[in-house]
């Protein structure tokens, strides 16, 4: 039973728990990340904790990167856009106002500065629609390394390491870290068509697009990049033509005879013929 995170209150109720990472002590205050995640239920449990990891994780991510204008978006947008969707889900029919619309995100920052931050303003208002301005979405390769630390206790090292490859492959077939939303259906074709006719095999190719895929789709429905997924379509179309397979002709009459010619017959230890 996987319990990494998670621990049982005496009530029954299943807890969220784990040791606050360095980078992140300033904005938690505490030696230890806790929640309660409300359920008697272990795997209900399990999808809350997941969750939770991997937003605390992205939030590390961005932490790493430095106190840049995106990684200053991500820092607000992921804590605002999560309690925004937790309230919108509480709302009945008849009462469809979300209480956060009404609040005050300068009451909600960690600093004067950053209350006057740009980025901060423009992670409160994509916190209600949920749509990146593109100046701060995150390239392909740092949408990558964010997918690597969700995928550390989900995905063995040769799966993630694959990622990666694939990853830099695009990129350099792009010629430059491009945005997810900028890829176009067209150019993940062309790059799946210049992979096979650079000489590898339908089967490796099609790892390169199921994981391409995997990537965006994991990005789209975590509200990481807008757009479309430009791999759903694309297909691995490996040439069906083949190099003509080579037979043995027959011996002429003039080889035939400079072969027995040289032969040696008294050397002949077999009923096999022995060629010179």
């Amino acid at each position: 039973m996987d319990k990494k995170y998670l621990k049982r209150a005496s009530s029954g109720l299943w807890l969220y728990r784990r040791k606050t990472p360095v980078l992140l002590k300033d904005k938690y205050g505490s030696n230890y990340i806790q929640h309660t995640l409300n359920t008697h239920s272990y795997h209900e449990a399990i999808l809350k904790r997941n969750a939770i990891n991997a937003d605390i994780e992205m939030e590390l991510a961005h932490v790493k990167r430095g106190s840049n204008d995106k990684a200053k978006f991500f820092h607000y947008y992921s804590q605002w856009r999560k309690e925004y969707e937790e309230r919108q889900a509480e709302l009945s029919k008849e009462d469809l106002y979300n209480p956060m619309e009404d609040a005050e995100p300068e009451q909600l920052v960690d600093s004067e500065e950053d209350a006057k931050s740009p980025a901060v303003k423009a992670a409160w208002t994509a916190m209600k629609t949920g749509k990146i301005p593109e100046e701060y979405q995150p390239t392909i390769s740092e949408l990558a390394e964010e997918w690597a630390k969700w995928a550390e206790d989900k995905k063995n090292a040769k799966y993630v390491s694959a990622m990666s490859t694939y990853v830099k492959a695009l990129v350099a077939f792009l010629g430059r870290d491009e945005l997810p939303c900028n890829v176009t259906s067209g150019q993940a074709q062309r790059f799946i068509d210049g992979l096979l006719e650079s000489g590898k095999s339908a089967s490796t190719v099609t790892h390169y697009k199921s994981k391409l895929q995997e990537l965006w789709r994991w990005a789209v429905t975590r509200e990481r990049a807008s757009g479309d997924n430009p791999w759903l379509n694309t297909k691995v179309e490996a040439s069906r033509k083949k190099s003509k397979s080579e037979h043995y002709r027959n011996f002429t009459d003039d080889e035939l005879t400079e072969i027995l010619a040289k032969t040696e017959y008294d050397k002949l230890n077999s009923k096999t013929w022995a060629y010179p």
